[in-house]
Formats: structure tokens, C-alpha cells, sequence
């Protein structure tokens, strides 16, 4: 049976609860939320289902229609805005931890080689099992060669911890991300315009009569329009039809194409009015 020298035994056995402390290298792990607002969306709709968004007035003048469009005090500006957010979880190695391996595995390095360079300097003669009559299978070891084992041990070990604290220095924090549920938040303002009369600008305003005619005009900036039908057309008794051609980008949430405008029963046009439209459609005459 295998049985150790009692020297190497007793410096192990003291080294073992040191080495065991120091040999649980700790880690800090910190975690935090990052948050960041994406740019706002808003949205313009209308602020009851029932709501007319725009009115119209229009007049006659011969051959010519005018009119005015105006937006309706029947809208609400949505504004969404959403938060999106995410969990960072940091793991690096910790500063205090780091220090005490270097320190550590210097002091324990430094404790090997003195023990390596003690031990010629000890007892070298050889010792069987535990000092007394030997028996078969005792181990035979002299105090030097004993220290010398403890001093190659110890030194083993203080490289190793001293290698741990190098680690540590160059190890690269670890870092983990996941991303969280977005959180929004929408808010409607009061009734309130469905714009500004420049919003108006590029409807087409169409007219239609009894007799199948169509035509069309646009909205200007000022919400202004004007529609010429043409002389030859008779408009004693007939029922203009008002209606929405093209809806401008900007409202295209809130009105829709094809909207009716009214309708507006059109006089017959002066002989005067039909000369004077028919003498501006073909230009100035000397």
C-alpha cells in the first residue's frame, strides 16, 4: 500500500484550504435597460364618423362657375409615439477579483520557489513510511525531496492563479441583449381643422350636367376655384353636380374621392355674357 511522507502530507494539507479560497474566481454581472423614442407618427382623422370634413359654395357667372372650398372644423391630429426599449446584461470579470489572483498567484509563485531553493539545504535522508520499521509498499522520501515536491506544487499553482489574473485583465466584457415589448402612447388633439386652406391645394373640384357634360377645375392655395363650361352648352333649368375629383396626399385620411359637393341649378346665360366668354376663349380681338 502506497503511503505518503508525512512531510509532503503537512504542507499540502496547509496549502489546500489557501488555494481552495482563491481558486473561486468571482464575476460581476450588471443589467440595464436602454430606451430610445422613434421619431412621433401622426395621422389625421376625422373627429366623429358622421363628420363632414369639407363644404363648398359655388356661383355662376355665364359660363363660368366659382366657388369656394373651406376645411371644416371636424379633424383630430393622432400622434403616436413609440418607445423602444431593450435589457443589456454586462458580465466582465471583477476589478477586485482580478487583483487578488495577480496577487495571489505572486505570492504563492514567490512561496514555491523559496521552499524549491530551501530544500537542498534539508535533511536528505530517506525516510520509509512513517519513520518506524518499514513495511512492504511504504514509500521512501527524504525531507529534502519532500520540500522540493511541495515547492514544485506550490509553484504550479501560483502560475496557475497568476495566469487567472491575466485572464482577467484582457477578457473582453460579455455582453447580452434582448430586446423588450415596444410601449406606445397615442394622443388625439381637440376638434379642430382638417387643415389650413394651402392643404387644399391640387383638389380637382369636377361638375357634371343633366346632359352627361363634365368638368373640372382645381382649388388653388387661397381655397379658391373656377370651372368654364363651354358657350355652345345650354344651362337654362339645368342642375349642376359638385363633386370630388383628386384629393390632395395631405387629406387623403380624411376625405374621400368622390365626396358630393351639392349641386347648384344654373341660369340661362346672357347673349352679352356668351359674346364676352366666347370673344375671351378665342382670344382678344382688335
Amino acid at each position: 500500500m502506497f503511503r505518503e511522507n508525512p512531510m509532503f502530507r503537512s504542507r499540502l494539507g496547509l496549502l489546500t484550504p489557501l488555494l481552495l479560497a482563491f481558486l473561486n474566481g468571482c464575476a460581476s454581472t450588471t443589467t440595464s435597460v436602454i430606451a430610445k423614442e422613434a421619431p412621433p407618427v401622426t395621422r389625421l382623422h376625422l373627429s366623429r364618423s358622421d363628420a363632414e370634413p369639407v363644404s363648398a359654395t359655388f356661383f355662376q357667372d355665364g359660363h363660368s362657375i366659382g366657388g369656394t372650398v373651406r376645411l371644416a372644423n371636424a379633424c383630430s391630429l393622432e400622434t403616436t409615439r413609440t418607445t423602444l426599449s431593450e435589457r443589456r446584461t454586462t458580465t466582465k470579470q471583477s476589478t477586485g477579483a482580478t487583483i487578488a489572483w495577480l496577487v495571489t498567484g505572486g505570492v504563492i509563485t514567490a512561496a514555491g520557489i523559496g521552499l524549491m531553493a530551501a530544500s537542498p539545504h534539508q535533511d536528505q535522508r530517506v525516510f520509509c513510511g512513517n519513520g518506524d520499521t518499514g513495511r512492504a509498499g511504504d514509500t521512501c522520501d527524504s525531507v529534502s525531496s519532500a520540500l522540493m515536491q511541495v515547492g514544485l506544487t506550490t509553484l504550479g499553482l501560483g502560475l496557475g492563479a497568476t495566469a487567472l489574473g491575466v485572464i482577467g485583465v484582457v477578457q473582453k466584457p460579455k455582453i447580452e441583449t434582448e430586446s423588450l415589448p415596444p410601449q406606445q402612447v397615442t394622443t388625439s388633439t381637440p376638434e379642430s381643422p382638417c387643415g389650413g386652406a394651402e392643404a387644399l391645394d391640387g383638389m380637382l373640384i369636377a361638375l357634371e350636367l343633366p346632359n352627361g357634360g363634365r368638368w373640372t377645375g382645381p382649388v388653388l392655395r387661397d381655397g379658391t376655384l373656377r370651372i368654364e363650361i363651354s358657350p355652345e352648352v345650354p344651362l337654362a333649368g339645368g342642375e349642376a353636380r359638385f363633386f370630388i375629383d383628386s384629393v390632395p396626399a395631405a387629406l387623403a385620411d380624411v376625405i374621400v374621392r368622390g365626396t358630393s359637393l351639392g349641386t347648384l341649378t344654373l341660369a340661362r346665360a346672357s347673349k352679352e355674357q356668351v359674346r364676352r366668354r366666347a370673344s375671351f376663349s378665342s382670344g382678344p380681338t382688335p
